[in-house]
């Protein structure tokens, strides 16, 4: 009679293979059609063809002008957070002199 591989259950629950190592467990598949984007950006698409060029489902005009939205936007935030943290520096000097 030939011996069959042990396949079970470690103390704790853990499910074992014939090896006795548990079993790997399977990760959720995620959907690459499915990415998240800026509103702005609401069907965006992106593709390299054969030659090597970009096809892209926006003009380049409206996303340059998105890009440098962004831009403007994120050294507007940038400057206020700096002109704040100088006025924070200030106030803490005054109540130390």
């Amino acid at each position: 009679m030939a011996q069959v591989p042990f396949r079970g259950f470690r103390g704790n629950g853990v499910l074992l293979n014939c090896n006795g190592m548990p079993r790997k467990k399977k990760k959720p598949e995620t959907h690459p059609d499915k990415s998240s984007f800026h509103e702005g950006l609401e069907g965006f698409d992106i593709k390299v063809n054969s030659f090597g060029q970009m096809e892209t489902s926006f003009e380049i005009d409206k996303l340059n002008d998105f890009l440098n939205k962004q831009e403007k936007l994120a050294k507007a935030d940038a400057a206020a957070e700096k002109a704040t943290a100088s006025k924070e520096a200030k106030a803490k000097a005054e109540e130390k002199g």
